[in-house]
């Protein structure tokens, strides 16, 4: 703020810009200058002209202190009371001729007293500092020291000096005795109060003689060092008014008008002490010449006297160390005995002001911060202000602009901003919320050192809501993770198991801190035939997600609310596992030849599979079905084709799929009949071939040749169709029969029979012709008929080399003889050849893979035995006989297979699992009985306890330990079946059940086989457990502590065997005083529980009816504890309980209760005001309810003694402390502000 200069009328000859008068027009400005005092001298009693600004001139207290001599000249009243008057009229606008002791100008607070030797009424220190009552004291003292009286004594002035020198008062000293009482105040010593050769100024009273006081206007300029936002200087204005550097006295004559007149005008001499002399400013001087000699001058070599003297600085003379004397003038003269009043005037007022403001130059010990609002949202600001304190007085100068300013290191986040680092004022931002942002306000006095400091605590809340995120259950309330920062998820997954999940929605603020659950939210999926997301009912923040399809997806759902950015979640579909499979036939019986179609089609969950993984299934015919034409047209793939040739069986198919979640491999068979196709041919046959036999359904057993003896006129033969593939199709009903040569032989069908051909001799001669059999479009067949004119004479069975004669056969199952007829005829009963007969077998016991041709008249037979056994074979061939014994015994198995022939459905632990074992030799299944030794395994490990050991039973009666035991096991033409009872179910299905057998043959040799993998399922439900996600069991007590404390409840299911099923909805409940569960809480397997701002406890049940008896409940349950919100400070409230003013108590409340015993350590505890911390004593509680505390402040030793001292100026009782505690018990640490609450006292008494 630029200086205001006020004189009379409010004329302006100062230059506001410059701080001088204008240099131009000197003369001009001098005349209307002077005019302006005459006009103020008539208007205003002669006061000061040039004035500083009303409003701080109105406000400085000024005391007036004088000796009241009586000492003066004849012909003027005292010189004391001219003194004071001539002060009084300097610096107020009352006139003081009333001359009347205590006078008071209100209106500028200007008080007097008097120094006498009465103590009574002589003025003190308490009296002073009492003029304005409570802790009001003057700014600046002036002390009337001129005059003379006989036995006078400064009663006091010492100690006063010193109390205010000690409050930063000025003090200025006016009179011929200015110095006199200096010395220990202002450093100067060994004062003389009439020096020589002046004396006391009364002989110089020739008009040659001049007594004058001259001025040093240049060295005025030395006390601006420290600028006042007024005036500058003392002698400045006083060297304006007087246009030059001096001012005369008056004329020591009594015959001149008194007003016109002096009495004494002498100086006072002294010396300085060093310490002193750079403290001090010498700014005028006495001069005094006699008949035009200079007796005492500025042009003199000895000392001068300096008449006008200011003190600036603190002063620490080894006198009056610490002693902080900031402003100070002497006046040493008295004013009214000076020519020029006005200047006079100015002199003393401008001494006055220069004094006043000692006070804004005392250190600056303390200073507060305001908030313009202690609590913002993130991303606005609030106005920080500091305010510094002299001894409890606003500094109002343009130091504070010299404040600094700093965020405290240790709560600073990304995001806090300060808008500067110097001046009064300062914003502050932040954009992290739920936390205090610390500011830190400096200010180095120049003065003491010292660092004055203020800390400030401005709390962030978040901005307004700005977008939503979707997150998991963890997140729904704010905690210390998430406040700050959202963690959104990034996807969630639906796997096989999974067809239900809940997420959450929750709103954070544009700089990301956490505001609220999302408690409108509007949930929505992309593609609702794939996932389909709606709010929990009465919790819209909660969404519900569904898996719709059962393929293998990844669809978005997104949640939203009116004004908000929204959020999207991938929802991953994992693949479901393939748990069955099907094979549909385009038709089960086919043609010979024909195909039909086979499609196979996947299942999860009975839903049929549409992916492309179908296309993965893989075919094969069964290997005990295949016969020679079988045909598929693939081994992967959805649907192939199958065709066979073989009529009168059927073709297996097995399809199978290996899920790669599972690892399970699945299989589905389907079995096609294969019937003949249509008639083709027509083949002709003996007697035992005109229906279809297992010996000639697939294989016409077809006639050589018809021999006609010489005693055989006639025979009969038969005509029957087969399709193209071979297969019988029945009797040619409507055959036609013919011979190429009548003359030899005829051939005619048989009346109603015509599929039986009659062939008759028609010569005696031996001859050969061909008959034929023919019907419609089919191909016809045809027969050599022989004629002879000779007999069999013998006849014998050889083996297929023509050589060797066979007389008995004895042959394994596996093995095969050829065997031929042989005969000899009457023509040449010399030679073997080759003939044909009729092949009977005497029991017909044994099975043959080609059957012997019966009843036909076949020269060969190849002996391919299927079973065992014993038989007689008879060969007849014109009348003549022979007959063999043929022994076949069975080979030795060379293979075994292992099939479960129980469902997957009912693969059960702790059920029975039917298991069928068959041997195999090269014709097949073993037949008859067959027994050995055997071992059954499993190659899934089990851990179950003995009574749970897997078995094998054989024959209903041997119990086999699977891996183990060795038993003897029979089987029955081949097959067996034994009874398996497993108890490890592996609910992950990472590791399944294979069976396993070795099998010792007769030889010795080791035959081995495995089943498919499979799943063994749990048994029915028998027992539940809570659980956590990964089936761990939850023990408890389980403790969730607010606000972040949660959990996830699962109700897992157990079979009898300890076999894990799996999520099972059950029923949940709460008991004690734990808060409900949340909504729904029936039949579902999963619950989230989460803590409450309570301290609660209890157990959380689960229950559902046993799959054993269902009348049976079964249950399990989990103790919970819930450690509520921490406890609070609610407040913390300062006392003075004895009333001394020092704080000695802090009562504090908590929201809760806070159990703080004797084990809670004092050093965790610190109350601190700036930079003063208290001594804590002790903690103790206020009652039993463990909410109220108090803590124990150790008052200050002075303070016990009732002292007073410059540590403590001020009583503590307005003192807001922090309260900081750390490690309380179930508290987030504290740093509060306490509450005054400590009652006003009386500091000082005056008496």
């Amino acid at each position: 703020m630029k200086p205001k200069i006020r004189s009379c009328g409010e004329f302006g000859f100062y230059d506001n810009k410059s701080g001088d008068f204008m240099s131009k027009y000197s003369v001009i400005r001098l005349f209307v200058f002077i005019c302006v005092l005459i006009l103020c001298r008539q208007s205003v009693f002669a006061q000061a002209g040039i004035r500083v600004d009303k409003s701080y001139e109105d406000s400085v207290r000024i005391v007036i202190l004088w000796n009241n001599p009586v000492g003066s000249c004849s012909w003027m009243d005292s010189v004391g009371a001219q003194t004071r008057k001539f002060v009084t009229k300097s610096i107020s606008d009352k006139d003081d001729s009333a001359n009347v002791v205590g006078y008071i100008d209100s209106a500028r607070h200007v008080k007097i007293l008097p120094i006498t030797t009465n103590s009574a009424a002589s003025a003190t220190w308490t009296k002073i500092s009492s003029l304005w009552g409570g802790d009001t004291l003057p700014h600046v003292i002036v002390h009337v020291n001129a005059g003379w009286y006989s036995g006078y004594s400064e009663k006091n002035i010492q100690t006063i000096y010193d109390s205010a020198t000690a409050k930063y008062i000025g003090i200025v000293e006016v009179g011929d005795d200015a110095v006199m009482m200096a010395q220990n105040v202002f450093g100067l010593t060994n004062s003389s109060n009439s020096p020589v050769p002046i004396g006391d100024g009364t002989s110089y009273t020739s008009t040659t003689d001049t007594m004058l006081i001259g001025l040093y206007p240049n060295r005025d300029s030395l006390v601006d060092s420290t600028t006042y936002p007024y005036l500058k200087g003392i002698i400045r204005n006083t060297t304006r008014i007087l246009g030059g550097n001096r001012v005369d006295f008056k004329p020591y004559n009594a015959s001149i008008n008194k007003d016109s007149i002096r009495c004494q005008a002498d100086a006072d001499q002294y010396d300085v002490q060093p310490a002193y002399k750079n403290k001090l400013t010498f700014l005028g001087y006495q001069d005094v010449s006699r008949n035009g000699t200079m007796l005492v001058g500025s042009s003199k070599t000895y000392s001068e006297l300096d008449v006008i003297v200011a003190f600036q600085d603190t002063i620490n003379a080894s006198s009056k160390k610490n002693m902080a004397v900031r402003r100070a003038v002497a006046l040493s003269m008295q004013p009214q005995f000076l020519k020029n009043t006005h200047a006079m005037y100015q002199l003393v007022y401008d001494a006055v002001m220069f004094s006043s403001l000692a006070w804004q130059l005392r250190p600056v010990d303390k200073m507060t911060i305001e908030a313009s609002n202690d609590t913002i949202k993130a991303g606005d600001t609030t106005n920080l202000t500091a305010t510094l304190y002299r001894d409890g007085v606003v500094d109002t100068t343009s130091i504070k602009d010299s404040v600094k300013w700093k965020l405290d290191s240790s709560t600073i986040k990304n995001g806090d901003w300060i808008s500067g680092v110097k001046g009064q004022a300062i914003k502050i931002s932040g954009t992290v919320a739920y936390r205090s942002i610390g500011v830190i306000a400096s200010y180095i006095d120049a003065t003491s050192g010292n660092t004055i400091i203020d800390t400030v605590q401005v709390y962030v809340l978040p901005n307004i809501a700005y977008r939503i995120y979707i997150v998991g259950a963890n997140d729904t309330v704010r905690t210390a993770s998430n406040q700050n920062s959202p963690n959104p998820l990034s996807s969630i997954t639906l796997d096989s198991a999974t067809n239900y999940d809940t997420v959450y929605a929750v709103i954070y603020d544009e700089y990301g801190n956490w505001v609220s659950k999302a408690n409108s939210a509007a949930w929505n999926s992309l593609d609702t035939s794939v996932v389909k997301a709606v709010a929990v009912t009465g919790r819209n923040f909660a969404g519900a997600v569904e898996r719709i399809t059962k393929e293998v997806y990844t669809d978005t759902i997104t949640a939203s609310q009116t004004g908000l950015l929204s959020d999207s979640l991938p929802v991953i579909l994992q693949k479901i596992n393939v748990d069955s499979i099907s094979i549909t036939a385009g038709s089960d019986t086919i043609k010979a030849g024909d195909t039909t179609k086979l499609t196979a089609t996947l299942y999860r969950e009975g839903v049929a599979v549409t992916s492309s993984i179908k296309d993965s299934v893989r075919w094969q015919l069964d290997s005990s079905t295949i016969k020679a034409g079988d045909w598929i047209s693939g081994n992967k793939g959805q649907s192939v084709l199958i065709s066979g040739t073989v009529a009168y069986r059927q073709i297996t198919v097995i399809a199978s799929y290996k899920d790669a979640s599972s690892g399970k491999t699945i299989t589905d068979t389907v079995s096609v009949y294969v019937k003949p196709n249509s008639a083709y041919r027509i083949y002709i046959v003996g007697a035992n071939d005109t229906v279809r036999t297992t010996r000639n359904q697939n294989n016409p057993t077809l006639l050589d040749y018809i021999t006609l003896d010489s005693a055989t006129n006639y025979d009969t033969v038969y005509a029957v169709t087969y399709d193209k593939y071979g297969n019988w199709t029945g009797q040619a009903t409507n055959a036609v029969w013919s011979s190429l040569n009548t003359s030899v032989v005829k051939a005619w069908a048989v009346t109603g029979r015509n599929f039986a051909g009659v062939i008759m001799r028609n010569t005696k001669d031996p001859d050969t012709a061909y008959i034929t059999a023919s019907q419609s479009t089919l191909v016809p067949d045809s027969l050599l008929v022989i004629l002879r004119t000779d007999k069999i004479t013998a006849i014998r069975i050889v083996q297929c080399d023509g050589i060797t004669v066979v007389d008995s056969v004895n042959i394994t199952t596996d093995e095969t003889r050829c065997l031929q007829i042989q005969v000899k005829w009457s023509n040449d009963t010399s030679k073997w050849v080759d003939g044909a007969g009729s092949w009977t077998l005497s029991k017909d016991s044994i099975t043959w893979l080609i059957n012997v041709p019966v009843g036909s008249q076949t020269g060969k037979w190849t002996l391919d035995p299927v079973t065992a056994g014993s038989d007689s074979l008879t060969v007849t061939a014109g009348g003549k006989t022979v007959t063999i014994q043929i022994t076949v015994t069975e080979a030795d198995p060379s293979k075994i297979k292992l099939a479960i022939l129980t469902p997957d459905s009912l693969l059960i632990a702790g059920d029975t699992i039917l298991v069928e074992s068959r041997i195999y030799n090269t014709d097949g299944l073993v037949s008859g009985t067959w027994c050995n030794s055997v071992v059954y395994g499993d190659t899934f490990p089990t851990d179950k306890t003995d009574s749970w050991t897997p078995i094998a039973k054989i024959d209903d009666k041997d119990s086999l330990i699977l891996g183990s035991t060795i038993g003897q096991e029979c089987f029955t033409d081949g097959i067996d079946t034994i009874k398996v009872v497993l108890y490890d179910a592996s609910y992950t299905q990472d590791t399944l059940h294979k069976l396993w057998v070795l099998l010792t043959t007769s030889g010795g040799k080791l035959l081995k086989d495995s089943t498919n993998s499979f799943v063994l399922l749990p048994g029915p439900l028998d027992s539940i457990a809570i659980e956590d996600v990964n089936f761990k069991s939850i023990d408890g007590p389980v403790t969730l502590a607010y606000p972040a404390g949660s959990i996830f409840f699962y109700s897992n299911g157990y079979d009898m065997y300890d076999n894990l099923i799996g999520h099972i909805n059950t029923t949940w409940a709460e008991d004690g005083t734990l808060h409900p569960i949340d909504s729904p809480n029936i039949n579902i397997y999963r619950i989230y529980y989460s803590a409450s701002s309570n301290d609660e406890s209890g157990y959380i049940t689960t229950q559902v009816k046993s799959g054993v008896d269902s009348n049976v409940t079964l249950y399990d349950s989990v103790e919970v504890k819930i450690k509520g919100s921490s406890a609070i400070m609610d407040s913390a409230i300062t006392r003075d309980e004895n009333g001394n003013g020092y704080l000695d108590h802090i009562y504090f409340y908590f929201s809760k209760p806070v159990i703080i015993d004797t084990s809670y350590k004092i050093s965790g505890v610190t109350v601190r005001y700036n930079t003063y911390y208290f001594n804590v004593k002790s903690i103790r509680a206020v009652d039993t309810t463990e909410k109220a505390y108090i803590i124990y402040l150790q008052d200050t030793i002075n303070a016990d003694r009732g002292v007073i001292t410059a540590d403590f100026p001020s009583p503590q009782t307005g003192w807001r402390p922090y309260l900081i505690m750390s490690k309380v018990p179930v508290v987030d640490s504290i740093n509060v502000k306490c509450r005054d609450g400590a009652g006003p006292v009386i500091w000082r008494v005056v008496v």
